[in-house]
């Protein structure tokens, strides 16, 4: 038996070493998947509508086009996305797949607000909220992120 001992010892330790690529690709693949987006007020389409106008926002940034919607970010003061400019921010958010949508209540008969919650490193890691607010004619007024934590729940 004692020589058994060696050969056991030699397996575990190569299970053990050829299952950390593999949970290593499945955090990876975590972070990567795709979503079914969880609607609430709106439609998939409204969500790709939105997707397309914050994008075309972020591409007339990029090229200076003097776009002159508001945009405001932040973050907790402790967290390092805090010294990084709303501008820059704004540019780096993949807008494509977001959680959660949803429409607002309307403040006033102007404004049509949205909120998009966005995972860009998976389930458990700091996510973006952003509110989207549309003025009557459908351009985009403002938008406003925040880098958090997500809920405890």
């Amino acid at each position: 038996m004692p020589a058994a001992r060696p050969v056991l010892t030699a397996a575990v330790a190569f299970l053990g070493l050829t299952s950390i690529p593999a949970i290593a690709q499945d955090a990876t693949t975590q972070r990567q998947a795709h979503y079914q987006t969880r609607l609430n007020g709106l439609t998939a389409g409204d969500v790709s509508e939105l997707a397309v106008l914050l994008k075309a926002a972020q591409q007339a940034l990029r090229e200076d086009k003097g776009v002159s919607f508001e945009l405001l970010s932040g973050a907790p003061a402790s967290y390092p996305m805090i010294a990084t400019s709303p501008r820059d921010a704004f540019l780096a958010v993949d807008f494509d797949n977001p959680f959660e949508a949803e429409r607002l209540p309307a403040p006033n008969s102007n404004w049509n607000p949205y909120r998009l919650t966005l995972l860009p490193n998976g389930p458990g890691a700091l996510l973006w909220d952003v509110e989207v607010i549309l003025d009557g004619a459908g351009a985009l007024a403002r938008v406003e992120m925040l880098y958090r934590a997500p809920h405890p729940f």
